[in-house]
């Protein structure tokens, strides 16, 4: 079974955690596996991204291709894809190191369409965030 890993992102300053989403994935593809990182309107950022995984051919930085936004952003993703099934990471998070193993795993079984996972949010003990209830 292959997979796509999708990856969209569309701001500069969250770069760092972006590149950590991307090597999160990266190491976990299979053979027949792909990533591909959608750009959604961002020329700049589009640049150095292709720029960057010009050399990595499990890696296909395209721009989103419909309106701003993460929906047509991730149209624009699978319309690229390839795999039999496909993953949608977040550019702000980070898979666990047998995620995409524990995906093939699940779908082995011909009843499963769809497999969600859970988000562990990283912040530091004694803060608050306004925007998580």
């Amino acid at each position: 079974m292959s997979l796509t890993v999708v990856v969209c992102c569309y701001i500069d300053r969250r770069r760092p955690l972006l590149d950590r989403a991307i090597a999160s994935a990266r190491t976990q593809l299979g053979n027949t596996d792909r990533l591909i990182v959608v750009v959604d309107h961002n020329p700049d950022l589009l640049a150095d991204l292709t720029a960057t995984y010009r050399s990595a051919p499990e890696v296909t930085v395209v721009p989103n291709v419909g309106v701003q936004g993460l929906s047509d952003a991730r149209n624009s993703g699978v319309a690229e894809a390839s795999g039999d099934v496909v993953v949608f990471v977040d550019d702000d998070a980070a898979l666990r190191p047998d995620a995409l193993e524990a995906l093939r795993r699940r779908f082995v079984d011909e009843d499963v369409s769809c497999v969600g996972g859970a988000v562990e949010a990283r912040v530091a003990p004694g803060s608050r965030v306004s925007y998580v209830p």
